[in-house]
């Protein structure tokens, strides 16, 4: 069941690779420097599934499963922040990744939500109840330390 402050936290999170993170905005920002000519991408994570707090040794051995994934699949990724404190979990910023394929991952690793975007456009994409809904935004590069 869905937890309205999770949802909450969502939104209000902060995104990204150290040295470039982002909130989601309703207005245009930009585009953020890992999509320069306006190229797809995804942020997806492994930890904490449905939600639910997991120790750190079950987050990074699902971590760790998400990468082997990647791999097979050929697709380049590499270690992003997903969320803010509380809900901080280490994710993967993965390049040409299409809308099907990010939300066929975050369903595989029993996440709640993915983000996808194009250039500086994004999409909070939720993957409760089996239906993909999505929540357009912008990317606003955040004034958060890395």
């Amino acid at each position: 069941m869905a937890d309205p402050g999770q949802d909450v936290a969502f939104r209000a999170a902060v995104y990204g690779p150290p040295g470039w993170r982002f909130t989601l905005e309703p207005v245009r920002h930009g585009r953020p420097p890992w999509a320069p000519g306006g190229e797809a991408w995804a942020i997806v994570t492994a930890w904490n599934p449905a939600g639910q707090p997991q120790a750190e040794a079950e987050n990074r051995a699902a971590s760790a499963e998400l990468d082997r994934a990647l791999r097979a699949l050929g697709r380049p990724a590499r270690p992003v922040v997903n969320g803010s404190a509380p809900w901080e979990e280490e994710a993967r910023l993965i390049s040409g990744l299409d809308l099907t394929g990010a939300a066929a991952l975050g369903r595989r690793f029993r996440q709640r939500a993915v983000l996808w975007g194009r250039g500086g456009r994004v999409a909070l994409v939720w993957l409760e109840g089996g239906i993909v809904r999505t929540e357009r935004s912008w990317v606003r590069r955040s004034g958060t330390p890395d």
